[in-house]
């Protein structure tokens, strides 16, 4: 699906028009970026983007959004960070920094961005690392609150990834 198609199957399934999404430019004025946001009640953006996810053209990206979902015209899935303008600005990160940090994760193991928001991004691994271990230390001195704020265990955080393949990383 094209761009334009997903933007109107996503309009059907909220009954809305979809809204802008703005970022910041260099002058710090707010533009509209060319991505979309549509906003759904409940749980209902999570069968959508199911349906949607693996019939997108490769120059669609599109991601779980706050409440709804988020989708734009790109070759990159990291201008989905930008779009929603990711950030550990608590931990002296910036967009670009998390851009590089998952760049490395993703040539390494080969990751897939499901949820992009101002201070978290979950993504699934294409490649569960051989030695978890060390993935994990990696991934907690990047995002400190991996573990400081969300699992506390790195043994439960161990068992998430291996079962689901999925990483939360969340900077609060």
């Amino acid at each position: 699906m094209i761009f334009q198609q997903v933007c109107e199957e996503l309009k059907k399934s909220t009954g809305e028009e979809l809204k802008q999404v703005l970022v910041f430019d260099h002058e710090a004025k707010e533009v509209d970026c060319g991505a979309r946001l549509a906003e759904f009640e409940g749980d209902d953006a999570n069968e959508v983007y199911e349906r949607l996810k693996d019939r997108v053209d490769d120059n669609v990206q599109l991601a779980f959004h706050c409440t709804g979902i988020i989708v734009g015209e790109s070759a990159s899935q990291w201008d989905l960070l930008r779009w929603a303008q990711t950030h550990g600005i608590n931990y002296g990160l910036d967009t670009e920094d998390l851009v590089r940090e998952l760049e490395k994760v993703d040539a390494k193991y080969g990751i897939k961005l499901i949820r992009v928001d101002r201070d978290q991004v979950h993504f699934r691994l294409k490649e569960l690392p051989e030695e978890l271990d060390v993935f994990i230390d990696h991934l907690c001195r990047f995002c400190p609150d991996l573990l400081a704020q969300m699992y506390h265990d790195p043994e439960v955080l161990k068992k998430e990834i291996r079962e689901t393949k999925t990483v939360p990383l969340w900077w609060d």
